[in-house]
């Protein structure tokens, strides 16, 4: 390994090969020889030659210039093949064993490909450096539930573990991985790189530390404009579904953030686009959807983010129940209860369906739960049909008051026996104070839940002392009696609040722990009751999320979550966020509601930091072998002209041999001279998909994550495999690799400077194809423009040479390509897409143009949940057939138009 002068580590793959330098003086001096002078032979008719000049002349030696040539020629061939690198990637070391660190919890899905490529990169130095390797991941996994270490193993198989990780749904464990780190340091002068998220986490400091301790260390991370944000459980209410996106702190961060709420099928159900102020670390973001709707909502995701922190399950608590409210009855000799009525419908109509009115009315109603406020007698058949309402599955929550105190037949229907009367814990002839809650016992709905300290008691029922009150009671008082008793009816549930729904007795109907009781009792309503032992005890895993966020089945590490453990509760290996239940209870685990903040990490000082795909390999081969080729052409140029059995005439007779020469030489001057630009070497070698930077971040964000799933979709679908999707500057970069270019429209753009519309022009007129997307949803069938986006984009492209457009034939090729598709929706759809009405020649039938307003990039990203890359919900999935479509026709022409296709394509319509 040497250190030039391009700053970096210039590296030969086969070094033994430039031994044959050794041989060039001898070269030269074989060439240099002149042959044996000639032998003098007397012969006296050679006077007559005498005097006469020849027209042809050789050369009694090669003069040292070709020689010179001729040697560089070799000396080109011998470096080509010794094959130099520059690697600006890391400075690896060919002596010292190399140590890999994976982040491969939550906040690695984001950036997830861009760290393979990375890791990938690092592993083929280590391959021809033939360096051993060891892998460490981060995120705990296996019986052990620790970090794993994989090695030393050789490069290629490191390749192959590299390649089979897969980010997980939990948070990393760097204490473990130090200690682990710190156990294994027995190998001296390693090289150390951490393939890392970026984001600042526990014990990142202590092992940095303890990977520096015997190595070199190189950090590397995304920039921080691509750190995961994460959704997480909304503490405000706006009487509209709510959750929190919790925000990295970073100033680089998005201008602006997309959240979708889903059905269970995929179905987009609400959008919800937010813009966050410079200081905020989280936001509430509010939906606007329908009452019909929001039962049916599933998960709430933010667009283009594919991890499991930034999709948001929703679990029982969000669906809305019926909920009955007894009024009156038409045989109760009691007052209305308006009061009460009054404190139960504010508590509970943000969460549920409220309806009030008599029992027979209630149960006519088919109301999932029934809360009865302090009733006095009932008639026996409305108490009859109440209580087989309840075996079958209902749920009754019973208060107490002054009636219940002077009716002994309004026991019938509550969990526990009461005693008579009430007890009373304030006034002049109290001897007690007013009672406030302990914490909940744990076989209680309510455990784990904060105590409220604004709450006393100062009147309550007493419940009878009987042997298995306390796994009937819910919540208690300093004293030990019960607040709150529940107690199964067969199928069915009663609850009963031993104090009042009003502030008469109690303060409980004041504070906010009423709202929440009552919500965790109304959302225990809709489904069969289980015994007393069995109630609310275990929660079995349903269905859990992958790293990337999407749904799958449990495997058999995944354990149930017992509630009377709470720190069960905290995602874990064996526990990882998803759905828990039993029985048709759900309750939801995120891993958001566990995160406090997402903020770019802090690292010791002395670490090495570097930016993902930031730097990169320089392959000198290719220029070398150019560079021979062209001084091989150059040396026939010249012995052309000095052959003397050619000479000037023959010259002239090979003056196409020698004008095509000369096009070749200057063919090939040209890729030497920029061999070493970083870009075209870069993306020469690769298919990258390519999108035009707007200047807004937020856009262009959203279409580097869109053409990332898309790129994905095409490697899964098709025999095309993208490495990645680039930014383009269409005024400095060059356009010529990318086939396809994505040009959204932000509606800040300016009109392009006289080079860019060169190299855009270029471009369109040497094959490449341009998608412009206004994002707009404003493409009208009969006419291209109007809104605001529309118009800057025509101000954009007025300089360009661009053939007349037309809306897409049914039968155009577009839509036969790949999949057989008659409409292209992006995140919108109904818009028109315009192609050119007749495809320039030489093109095979491709349009230069293609213009649209669908936003195709959000809805591609917004399909990156799932790591099949298979679109959540019908438009999704039609949008990312339209990207692969697009990219075909891009690459194939319209090969599918020749009518050798058209019985298969019939076959396949059915007709």
């Amino acid at each position: 390994m040497l250190t030039n002068m391009f700053g970096g580590a210039l590296v030969f793959v086969n070094p033994w090969i430039l031994a044959g330098l050794i041989a060039l003086p001898l070269i030269w001096l074989i060439l240099r020889v002149t042959p044996p002078a000639p032998k003098r032979i007397a012969f006296p008719a050679a006077r007559f030659l005498k005097g006469l000049v020849p027209e042809d002349m050789s050369p009694a030696k090669t003069p040292w210039w070709l020689l010179l040539i001729r040697l560089l020629m070799l000396v080109c061939i011998i470096g080509a093949l010794a094959h130099p690198i520059t690697d600006l990637s890391s400075d690896m070391d060919e002596q010292r064993p190399v140590r890999l660190i994976v982040d491969n919890d939550w906040s690695s899905a984001a950036n997830w490909n861009a760290k393979i490529r990375e890791g990938l990169d690092i592993l083929s130095q280590a391959k021809r450096a033939e360096l051993p390797v060891t892998i460490y991941t981060t995120a705990p996994e296996g019986e052990s539930g620790a970090p794993q270490s994989y090695g030393p193993v050789s490069a290629s198989e490191a390749e192959n573990i590299l390649r089979g990780l897969v980010p997980k749904p939990w948070f990393a464990d760097y204490a473990a991985l130090s200690r682990l780190v710190e156990a294994q340091n027995n190998q001296d002068h390693l090289q150390t790189v951490w393939l890392s998220d970026g984001v600042q986490k526990d014990g990142i400091s202590d092992l940095a530390r303890a990977l520096s301790a015997t190595s070199t260390l190189i950090y590397m991370h995304p920039e921080d404009y691509r750190l995961p944000s994460a959704l997480m459980t909304s503490n405000a209410y706006s009487g509209k579904p709510t959750v929190t996106l919790l925000l990295p702190s970073s100033p680089a961060r998005p201008q602006s953030y997309n959240v979708q709420a889903l059905a269970q099928d995929g179905r987009v159900i609400g959008y919800s686009s937010v813009t966050p102020a410079a200081s905020d670390v989280s936001i509430d973001v509010s939906f606007d959807i329908p009452e019909v709707l929001r039962s049916e909502i599933a998960r709430f995701v933010v667009v283009g983010s594919r991890s499991a922190g930034a999709t948001y399950l929703v679990d029982d608590q969000y669906v809305r129940r019926n909920v009955g409210i007894i009024s009156s009855d038409e045989s109760a000799e009691n007052a209305p209860l308006i009061e009460a009525q009054y404190y139960l419908e504010r508590a509970l109509e943000p969460y549920a369906n409220i309806t009030s009115g008599t029992i027979s009315e209630l149960l006519d109603a088919n109301v999932s739960a029934i809360i009865m406020p302090d009733l006095a007698t009932l008639p026996i058949e409305t108490l009859n049909r109440l209580e087989t309402w309840v075996k079958d599955g209902g749920l009754l929550l019973r208060f107490a008051g002054p009636a219940m105190t002077q009716n002994l037949s309004s026991q019938f229907l509550v969990p526990v026996p009461l005693r008579s009367g009430g007890r009373s814990l304030s006034g002049s002839l109290s001897w007690d104070k007013p009672q406030k809650l302990l914490p909940y016992p744990q076989n209680s709905p309510f455990f784990g839940q904060p105590v409220p300290d604004d709450v006393s008691v100062k009147q309550q029922i007493l419940a009878e002392p009987v042997a298995d009150l306390p796994d009937k009671t819910w919540a208690t008082l300093e004293d030990g009696t019960p607040l709150i008793t529940a107690a199964a009816h067969q199928d069915g549930l009663l609850v009963f609040v031993h104090t009042t729904a009003t502030p008469e007795w109690s303060d409980l109907a004041l504070s906010g722990a009423f709202v929440s009781m009552l919500r965790k009792i109304v959302n225990m309503s809709g489904r069969q009751i289980q015994t007393e032992a069995e109630t609310a005890k275990t929660l079995e895993p349903l269905s859990v999320m992958d790293g990337f966020g999407a749904m799958q089945q449990p495997g058999a590490q995944v354990k149930p979550i017992f509630l009377q453990n709470p720190e069960e509760f905290q995602i874990s290996p064996a526990h990882p966020p998803g759905l828990y239940g039993r029985a048709g209870v759900r309750q939801a685990l995120n891993l958001g509601d566990s995160i406090s903040s997402i903020r770019p990490a802090t690292l010791p000082a002395g670490v090495n930091a570097r930016i993902y795909d930031e730097s990169f390999e320089t392959d000198y081969r290719p220029a070398l072998f150019s560079l021979a080729f062209t001084l091989l052409v150059l040396d026939w140029i010249i012995l052309l002209l000095l052959n003397s059995q050619i000479g000037i005439s023959a010259l002239r007779r090979s003056k196409t041999a020698i004008a095509v020469g000369l096009a070749v030489l200057l063919f090939l001057q040209a890729p030497a001279a920029t061999a070493d630009d970083a870009f075209d070497m870069r993306y020469a070698d690769q298919l990258h998909l390519a999108y035009i930077k707007t200047g807004s971040s937020s856009v262009d964000i959203t279409s580097q994550q869109g053409l990332e799933v898309l790129a994905n979709a095409l490697q899964q679908r098709t025999s095309v495999e993208p490495a990645g999707a680039v930014g383009l500057n269409p005024e400095t970069d060059t356009l010529a690799f990318f086939p396809l270019i994505y040009w959204p429209i932000s509606g800040s753009e300016q009109a392009l400077s006289l080079k860019a519309l060169q190299n855009v022009q270029s471009y369109l007129d040497h094959g490449g194809t341009i998608l412009f997307d206004t994002r707009d949803q404003n493409m009208a069938a009969q006419r291209l423009g109007g809104s605001r986006n529309a118009e800057v984009l025509r101000k954009m492209i007025a300089g360009l040479n661009i053939p007349a457009l037309t809306p897409i034939p049914d039968d155009h090729v577009l839509g036969k390509s790949f999949y057989l598709l008659d409409q292209y929706p992006g995140q919108y759809s109904g818009g028109t897409l315009w192609v050119e009405g007749q495809s320039e020649d030489g093109r095979d039938g491709v349009s230069s143009v293609l213009i649209g307003s669908h936003d195709w990039a959000s809805s591609w990203a917004s399909s990156g949940g799932s790591r099949l890359v298979r679109g959540a919900n019908r438009q999704q999935e039609l949008s990312l057939r339209f990207g692969v479509n697009l990219m075909m026709y891009a690459l194939t022409g319209n090969y599918k138009a020749d009518q050798v296709h058209v019985p298969f394509i019939l076959e396949r319509l059915g007709q």
